[in-house]
């Protein structure tokens, strides 16, 4: 076989024959030889008879790559120990599953829309969603954000409130006023503490009240005709109510005042009486009667002696003398 690209060519003389591509031909004797002309036996005999089955070197070089060519190209050894056969790639591709088998499945470009792992690490699983989670149909017996926010008040609203604790401590409980008055009843009761003096305001601005209240009296008239006994009188508020009427007491400048009236230091000219005591100390009267002529009289009830809890009233009659007819003094009421 020739190195080189073209055609080969196989001949060889045996014998004084010439064999060319399994033909042979008959060579003339040597001594021909040299007025053969090669080049046509080429042309017209040889090679029309070549055999077909090599190629020229145009078309080897159009075919085949050349040896220095090879080096990017595997061996089929090497071939061999890297890549598996057509029946090899049958058995392992049998646990893969075909374009046909995937069709129900998404595709890379598909998973774009789904989320990750990753993406999901600030979520609940629906595990842990229904255990920490209730379901929206165990939701009817709740309020709506919007309900609670219309209905209650926000923890921050509160501070000004009390909380049950504060409130139980400070206030009592409605069932528990009913020794109590309302405001209405209290406010129909009592005075406002602005309308009123506190004790330090009324001590500054007023006297003590006193125990004994005291006053003088002067009851006078005129008898016109003689033998006649003409009748007088005259009455007196104590300035202060008292808590009931008191008893009467009649002191005449002669006698001595019993004990309710401030006993023997008690006089016309200092009266005094203890509580529940109406005490009148007289001076010396002028023709008044000596038996009746002089009385205390409760101005309410017309009780002769008497006094009322605001005052007393007071009768002189005259003993049937000419001229005037007078009685004065002074009186004590204890409170």
């Amino acid at each position: 076989m020739l190195n080189t690209p073209a055609r080969k060519v196989m001949a060889g003389v045996v014998g004084g024959v010439v064999i060319v591509g399994g033909g042979a031909l008959v060579a003339a004797p040597a001594s021909a030889l040299s007025a053969t002309n090669w080049s046509k036996i080429w042309r017209t005999e040889i090679k029309p008879r070549a055999d077909k089955r090599y190629v020229t070197s145009a078309d080897a070089r159009s075919q085949f790559a050349a040896k220095s060519s090879l080096s990017n190209y595997y061996t089929k050894a090497s071939a061999n120990a890297i890549f598996a056969s057509q029946d090899g790639v049958t058995a392992l591709l049998e646990d893969y599953a075909t374009k046909d088998d995937l069709t129900d499945f998404v595709t890379t470009a598909d998973l774009q829309s789904y989320v990750t792992t990753d993406d999901l690490a600030d979520y609940y699983t629906k595990a842990q969603s229904d255990a920490a989670y209730a379901a929206k149909s165990d939701l009817d017996s709740y309020y709506t954000k919007a309900q609670s926010d219309s209905n209650y008040a926000a923890k921050g609203d509160l501070d000004s409130y009390y909380t049950k604790a504060q409130s139980d401590s400070n206030y009592a409980a409605k069932g528990d006023l009913g020794n109590y008055y309302t405001k209405t009843q209290s406010d129909s009761s009592y005075a406002k503490k602005g309308d009123s003096y506190t004790k330090a305001e009324s001590d500054a601005k007023y006297a003590p009240a006193q125990s004994v209240l005291k006053g003088t009296f002067y009851v006078v008239g005129q008898n016109f005709t003689d033998g006649t006994f003409a009748l007088f009188s005259g009455d007196v508020s104590y300035g202060a109510t008292l808590s009931a009427a008191p008893t009467v007491h009649v002191v005449a400048a002669v006698d001595t005042p019993p004990a309710a009236c401030g006993g023997a230091s008690a006089s016309a000219t200092n009266p005094t009486a203890l509580a529940g005591q109406l005490c009148v100390f007289l001076r010396p009267t002028q023709n008044v009667n000596p038996g009746s002529g002089f009385q205390i009289v409760d101005p309410t009830t017309t009780a002769d002696p008497g006094a009322s809890k605001f005052g007393f009233g007071i009768r002189v009659e005259g003993d049937g003398t000419l001229g005037h007819v007078a009685a004065y003094g002074s009186w004590a009421v204890g409170q």
